[in-house]
């Protein structure tokens, strides 16, 4: 499973980013990545729309590959269910470490 992710918004516009491919961690921790994936639920038509909120607030994009498949799904943080949350700060502990 390859997993793109993107945080673009809040005050001062700042975009974070990572990329991460579960072939490359240890047979535990792509299970662990696969079932925060799992459990967020990202599909388009899973996920609501998100109301206009202040134009400080964040966004996150999420682009899941896995096998044949390539889901893309965009949503606001006022949205975020709190297994999107989970994966959210995963990603984002990510985003922030030095490029490897």
């Amino acid at each position: 499973m390859q997993i793109e992710f993107e945080r673009a918004g809040g005050f001062a516009g700042a975009v974070l980013s990572t990329t991460l491919n579960t072939d490359d961690f240890s047979s535990n921790e792509a299970q662990e990545w696969e079932a925060l994936v799992q459990n967020a639920k990202l599909t388009p038509s899973s996920v609501p729309n998100d109301r206009p909120g202040p134009p400080d607030r964040f966004e996150y994009w999420f682009r899941i590959s896995n096998g044949p498949g390539t889901e893309e799904t965009r949503i606001g943080e006022s949205v975020l269910t709190e297994p999107q949350r989970a994966l959210v700060r995963r990603l984002m502990e990510r985003a922030r470490q030095p490029p490897r």
